[in-house]
């Protein structure tokens, strides 16, 4: 298989806080066909498994308009074109959660699907203390709690959370934090 030819140069447009992006492709058949994807070619976010020194995972409750509830998020956020990720990740873990931590890992970059042009890169940050108040953007409502490793994989498990992809990356480290 190879990758099909673009046709046509992608055409963006800002809907609410997100980014469309229009694409045209020629199919193996010779067929142009159009996808409408969600964010702009080279986005790129990032989420922070964050633990604290007793071994509690810090987690952004927040209203999520998809699924109609409140959803437990890793700490996270857009990159900004100047930044590297692992320094995104640690102003978003401090801009949502005021905490700041005392080391961090690369844990790995996914697709969070085929119609999203953005990758996401996931860390996990160790020995996270609260050093610094909140600063949320405008509309951004952000309740922080600390739960169990285990909470976090139940919540996971329950369809309670997002970034549940972090988690693959950080499985047998979070087991062998927990114990």
């Amino acid at each position: 298989m190879k990758v099909w030819e673009r046709t046509r140069q992608p055409e963006v447009q800002k809907l609410g806080w997100r980014w469309l992006t229009t694409k045209w492709f020629r199919d193996p058949d010779g067929n142009e066909q159009e996808y409408v994807v969600v964010d702009r070619d080279g986005s790129r976010a990032v989420a922070v498994i964050a633990l604290t020194p007793d071994k509690k995972v810090v987690i952004a409750e927040q209203f999520r308009a998809g699924p109609e509830k409140i959803m437990r998020d890793l700490p996270g956020g857009a990159v900004d074109a100047d930044e590297d990720t692992k320094t995104a990740a640690i102003r978003e873990l401090r801009e949502e959660t005021g905490f700041v931590p005392e080391r961090i890992e690369y844990l790995g970059t996914v697709y969070k699907s085929a119609y999203l042009c953005a990758t996401w890169d996931y860390f996990i940050a160790y020995d996270c203390k609260k050093t610094a108040e909140q600063q949320t953007d405008d509309g951004e409502f952000v309740n922080v709690k600390t739960i169990s490793i285990s909470r976090l994989f139940e919540d996971a498990r329950n369809g309670l959370m997002t970034d549940t992809e972090a988690l693959f990356f950080a499985y047998e480290t979070l087991k062998e934090v927990e114990t």
